[in-house]
């Protein structure tokens, strides 16, 4: 095998290990989540993990432009710049985020069928 190929097998074979030991770090947090609060409160907490994800979508759509660009930089001028750029659209988008929330907490209870005194709307 060429030195490429080695290169290859050995970042491939790191990005498996952290794979798997999230994998089996997030088995071992949802088997204790599940004991410890019960099955309504761990369908809560299910339910706000699944928001959760879905809100960062857009938000881990700045990061491929930034990874793009930033790693091809060669200056460090650019480089913050891009970096900073990141950092505001990212902020933009939490903001947004929050605003539609907050603008839709009511619609947003009642599409997911939580009651107010469960705590998750306003």
């Amino acid at each position: 095998m060429g030195r490429g190929t080695e290169e290859f097998f050995t970042g491939t074979s790191y990005v498996a290990i952290g794979t798997l030991s999230g994998s089996l770090l997030t088995v071992i947090f949802n088997v204790l989540a599940a004991r410890i609060l019960g099955p309504r409160n761990f369908g809560n907490l299910g339910l706000v993990v699944t928001v959760s994800g879905i809100i960062g979508v857009p938000m881990g759509m700045c990061q491929l432009g930034a990874l793009k660009y930033g790693s091809g930089a060669q200056d460090d001028s650019v480089r913050s710049r891009i970096i900073s750029t990141l950092i505001l659209q990212v902020a933009f988008k939490t903001v947004g985020s929050i605003a539609m929330y907050l603008l839709f907490s009511a619609q947003l209870s009642n599409v997911f069928g939580i009651s107010a005194k469960n705590g998750f709307s306003l």
